[in-house]
Formats: C-alpha cells, sequence, structure tokens
C-alpha cells in the first residue's frame, strides 16, 4: 500500500461526507504529503478551516504510517463537524476505503 502511495498509483481524497462522492479536484491542502482542511460543511477549503485530516506515510516502517486529525484551536466547545476522506487506487476505481468521521469538540 505503501509502495503504491509512494509510485503514485494510490491516492489520498477527500469525499462529500453526505454522498460519498470523492472529490478528485482539490488540491491538498493540509500538511504535506496529502492533506485536506474541512469546513464547518465537510468540504475542502484553505486553511484555516474547522478540521484537518492528513496522511502520514512511513515507507520505512509502514505500522507507524497514520492519519492525523486535528482542529484549530477555537473551534467551539460542544461543536459537531463531519468530513470524509480515503484512498483510491487509480488503476482500478473500485479498489478504495473510505472513512467519515464525525468530530465532537469537548474541550
Amino acid at each position: 500500500f505503501i509502495t503504491a502511495f509512494d509510485e503514485g498509483t494510490v491516492k489520498f481524497y477527500a469525499a462529500d461526507p453526505t454522498t460519498g462522492v470523492w472529490d478528485t479536484e482539490s488540491a491538498y491542502t493540509g500538511e504535506a504529503p496529502a492533506g485536506y482542511w474541512f469546513d464547518e460543511a465537510g468540504k475542502v477549503c484553505a486553511y484555516p478551516g474547522v478540521v484537518c485530516a492528513n496522511f502520514k506515510p512511513d515507507s520505512d516502517d509502514v505500522s507507524k504510517s497514520c492519519v492525523k486529525l486535528c482542529c484549530m484551536p477555537e473551534t467551539a466547545v460542544g461543536k459537531q463537524y463531519n468530513c470524509s476522506f480515503g484512498f483510491i487506487d487509480t488503476t482500478d476505481a473500485t479498489k478504495f476505503f473510505r472513512f467519515v468521521v464525525t468530530c465532537n469538540i469537548t474541550e
């Protein structure tokens, strides 16, 4: 998987959290090598959004690869945000996995 990501056949994309439609047009707006900031509606936006998802691959130790989620410090306690993102094999679009995340801001 990491090799496919490094070689460019697997891509990290955002998706609409309601419909599941992939957003393959937006440029990365989060941290390199792949990440997105999302607005309150779960759409990709420029920094600063309210929620961010960043893929952190580690080709030396795949077990250390992760998706890091974060939010802006001024995000209001009690708010709830949805975002969706995942990975698609660009050589076969039927091979993908997608996360739909609900972020509850508690402190």
